[in-house]
């Protein structure tokens, strides 16, 4: 979990190659500028992950990942498995950016660039992502609310609520969605969740307000000695 693979190369799976593996889960995970080479371009497909087991991918990105020499890669190849792909961005420069051989995987809430029509599954779409950076940092979603001139397609397209999307973070402690954000102002994810990778978001320290410390109360003593009665 929140984790890039960038600039790596390999003949298949150059940002990551998973096989038979059962129940392993890849969360809110970057892939983008991996690089496949070979011969065979069938081989080579797989550039962001090549999966040849029953896996989990969740809030995850694949973006400009290619093919040498090919061009355009696949982000993920599926082999002979069923894995379960969530609430993800697969959005490579042309062709389809999912490709399924002899598996059966299990796709929603998914922006997936097909060159024709849309991968079968509950919420999934084809539509630019559009992205924006945040300085050199690239990758995250438009909102207009920071001012970029249109909303990301990805905005609110998870189908749950960000709150109650809980993973195991890098840090060893279980975090949710809501701790994260798409956003160049980093502010928190909230509601409906949005898809594909996030950042953490800035969660400002409250400032202690100083409270006053009550005076006591002044307790009233008798001073007046009683005189002796004769």
């Amino acid at each position: 979990s929140d984790c890039e693979f960038f600039t790596n190369s390999a003949e298949r799976g150059a940002g990551l190659y998973v096989s038979g593996s059962t129940g392993t889960q890849v969360f809110n995970c970057l892939f983008h500028g991996n690089i496949t080479y070979g011969q065979n371009p069938l081989d080579q497909a797989g550039v962001g992950m090549y999966i040849s087991g029953d896996i989990g991918v969740f809030n995850c990105t694949f973006a400009n990942n290619l093919m040498d020499p090919g061009g355009t890669g696949v982000s993920i190849y599926v082999y002979n498995s069923n894995p379960t792909i969530r609430r993800s961005i697969l959005w490579e420069a042309s062709g389809n950016s999912l490709y399924n051989d002899g598996g059966s995987p299990n796709v929603s809430y998914c922006n997936i660039n097909m060159s024709s029509g849309t991968w079968p599954g509950t919420g999934n779409f084809d539509a630019n992502p559009l992205y924006t950076n945040s300085g050199n940092i690239p990758y995250f979603l438009s909102h207009v609310a920071t001012g970029q001139s249109s909303n990301s397609p990805c905005i609110n397209a998870g189908g749950g609520n960000a709150s109650a999307i809980v993973f195991l973070g890098a840090s060893g402690q279980n975090v949710s969605m809501s701790m994260y954000s798409t956003r160049t102002d980093e502010v928190a994810d909230s509601g409906i969740v949005d898809i594909g990778f996030h950042r953490p978001a800035f969660i400002p320290t409250p400032t202690p307000t100083n409270t006053r410390t009550p005076s006591p109360t002044p307790t009233m003593h008798n001073t007046n000695t009683p005189r002796p009665t004769n």
